[in-house]
């Protein structure tokens, strides 16, 4: 979701802009004057009642999940893909290659965002005021009658700096979108969203007020998006240590194939080590990793909320965050403790969820438990009785691929592989070098697949299973893990939907799969849509291997959240896909909910499927709804998102040319998230 909000004591917009390029010094500059000139120009339209305060600036595609705007160097029309959007989760600007070069254009966009306005300029020529030199309304002109920076870098005042209001508001012919959508003034639409403004007198012809306050421009530099707080201080045994291991190994394979930075925070007695992982590994680690703070000795063990303290204080003394997105709290808490409110208005503020693992030793996980709940993360309690090493994996696992910039899972699924002999010759060797064409296929979409999972989706085979996802049109990346709490030397195979087999390590293919490591996996760089087939085969013969499969796509076009808020028995959930043209098909969320008991008596709540419904019709994609639990505990609800594609084509309106339609992929997306009910 965009980050960004109103603050009214000042009057000021907090914004967050995410560059999907590698900017150059030039590229921010220009960007930075486009920003401060439409913060010049707000402030005109609404008569000094708002501008923009801050603006946190992150290059080459970096803090995509909290961006209330992307800048991009495509070429086409900047728009924005929910009105309004400012603070709803999956709400987002589309500022296109000229906007640094148009201050103008960031206001009209921001209109639509933050002010809940609509288009006045439908059909051409303008509508609203029916002159376009008058100046009346920035949503009824395009970008040539407003500011803009020339070629020398100058800034060129343009005609239109105002918003029309009931006086100045009339419809020409047909209806503009605004009077369509909202059968009002902008002014009056803008009061009704922020109702500490008052309309200006006289729009457009009042006087003009002084210049602004200049926003603050702050450009975050290159940051991992995940950081490791380690508290060693308590007591960590063998068991504790194996599972680090694992971790760890897995990570090294994850950061090699994704190119993802970790920093790490370490508390405790002996900080020389990042826990007792062996020299080969933590030298691995350290050289994968852009940030490595160390405290010294302490004198006792310390609280697991006072170590997520501390670690914060020493990222920020680093000169920055060390994550965007989110951190990881390990620990063994011996006592209780609750953590502090500054704390968490802290780590809520930046945008940055703490989730939380709490190793066997642990005595008290209340702390942990509750800092995860209020900062929206989730909280693992590892046992001693079932492989806590594959608990750490699994959970690391599924964090690495959610906190991934467009990253989130499209299936997970928990299968037994039978006793067995070795594969069948006819298995190719997944580390034998050939070129595989990864060729389009057209044949037409499995929807059973995409909305029910299908038991045919996963079968179970006497030497291995076979496991079928569809991957959306416009993905940038598949991946494709399994782990197994053994090293069973288990090998993938994947085939893409035209059946072809993806054996190669090459520029699109890249494939993980040690022997000597419980995870392995397959990422495949701008996939092809349909059903991919991820083929699993166990080396040696053995008993019965539980397995877990997780499958993730990235599609920047594509945005999926689940906010969470709990009081007391009740949580609101507000659900949102959103995705950069009008989306169809989409079903009402499909919600699944664990209970505390479920191990012992494997039975599920009951959740109907209309628990979330369509918050406005006018806003595609975004559902609320909220769930009474019926006793304390913790649980674990799973929301699917599906867009069904029912219609294979969407009207985008008469902005666009007659008859003109785009098609809208099918995608399906899970999210899962722990809750603590009190």
């Amino acid at each position: 979701m965009g980050d960004g909000y109103f603050a009214p004591a000042d009057n000021t917009f907090r914004l967050f802009v995410s560059l999907r390029f590698e900017a150059t010094e030039a590229d921010l500059q220009a960007w930075e004057k486009s920003f401060r000139q439409a913060s010049v120009l707000l402030h005109k339209a609404t008569n000094g009642q708002m501008r923009f305060g801050r603006v946190d600036v992150y290059n080459n595609r970096a803090g995509g999940d909290k961006a209330d705007a992307y800048g991009s160097r495509l070429i086409g029309s900047a728009n924005t893909n929910l009105i309004p959007g400012l603070g709803i989760v999956g709400g987002r600007m589309n500022l296109l290659a000229h906007v640094p070069w148009h201050p103008y254009t960031i206001i009209h966009e921001f209109g639509h965002y933050a002010l809940g306005l609509y288009d006045e300029y439908e059909p051409v020529p303008a509508q609203c005021s029916g002159d376009p030199d008058q100046g009346v309304c920035i949503m009824e002109h395009g970008r040539q009658h407003g500011d803009r920076i020339d070629e020398e870098g100058n800034i060129v005042l343009g005609k239109v700096h105002q918003f029309c209001d009931a006086a100045t508001h009339r419809i020409y012919g047909p209806a503009t979108e605004q009077h369509i959508n909202n059968d009002e003034a902008c002014w009056e639409t803008i009061q009704k969203l922020h109702p500490l403004v008052t309309i200006p007198p006289n729009t457009p012809a009042g006087p003009m007020p002084g210049p602004p306050e200049p926003l603050e421009w702050c450009l975050i530099p290159d940051e991992s998006r995940f950081a490791l707080l380690l508290n060693t201080s308590p007591p960590v045994g063998a068991m504790s240590r194996r599972a680090m291991r694992h971790a760890a190994r897995y990570w090294l394979d994850y950061m090699a194939v994704t190119g993802e930075q970790l920093g790490i925070v370490i508390l405790g007695r002996r900080p020389t080590a990042i826990l007792p992982l062996g020299h080969e590994i933590e030298a691995s680690l350290r050289e994968r990793t852009n940030l490595i703070l160390e405290r010294g000795p302490d004198r006792g063990a310390v609280s697991a909320t006072a170590a997520a303290a501390a670690g914060w204080e020493q990222m920020r003394r680093a000169g920055g965050r060390v994550a965007t997105q989110c951190c990881l709290l390990v620990s063994a808490p011996q006592q209780a403790d609750t953590p502090a409110n500054e704390l968490v208005d802290q780590l809520r503020d930046q945008g940055i969820r703490v989730h939380t693992l709490s190793l066997p030793e642990a005595r008290e996980t209340a702390g942990m438990r509750e800092l995860a709940a209020r900062t929206h993360g989730t909280h693992l309690q590892v046992g001693e009785a079932r492989l806590p090493e594959m608990q750490v994996l699994n959970h690391l696992v599924q964090l690495s691929g959610e906190i991934r910039d467009g990253g989130t899972i499209v299936d997970m699924a928990a299968l037994a592989l039978p006793p067995g002999a070795a594969p069948p010759r006819s298995v190719p060797a997944a580390a034998r070098p050939a070129e595989v064409a990864l060729t389009p296929v057209q044949q037409p979409p499995d929807s059973d697949l995409l909305l029910e999972r299908p038991k045919e989706a996963c079968v179970v085979t006497p030497s291995g299973f076979t496991h079928r996802s569809w991957i959306e049109r416009g993905a940038r990346r598949a991946t494709f893990v399994v782990t197994h709490p053994e090293d069973a030397h288990v090998r993938l195979v994947l085939k893409n939907p035209a059946g072809r087999t993806v054996r190669a390590a090459q520029r699109r293919v890249a494939i993980v799969n040690h022997d000597d490591s419980p995870t392995a996996f397959v990422s495949v760089l701008e996939p092809d849509e349909g059903p991919w087939t991820l083929e699993a085969y166990r080396r040696r013969s053995g008993g019965e291997l539980p397995l877990k499969v997780f499958v993730f796509g990235e599609n920047r076009r594509l945005q999926v959240a689940l906010s969470v808020q709990v009081c007391g028995r009740r949580a609101d959930f507000t659900a949102t896909a959103s995705y950069d043209l009008p989306l169809a098909g989409l079903v009402p969320p499909r919600v699944s909910v664990v209970p505390p008991d479920y191990a012992a008596t494997g039975t599920w709540i009951n959740v109907r499927s209309t628990i979330l419904r369509q918050k406005d019709p006018r806003r595609r994609g975004v559902y609320t709804g909220c769930i009474e639990f019926p006793r304390p505990g913790e649980y674990l609800v799973e929301v699917a998102l599906v867009n069904a594609g029912k219609a294979r084509a969407v009207n985008l309106g008469r902005s666009r040319a007659a008859g003109q339609r785009i098609e809208v992929p099918r995608f399906r997306r899970l999210i899962r998230r722990q809750l603590y009910i009190e």
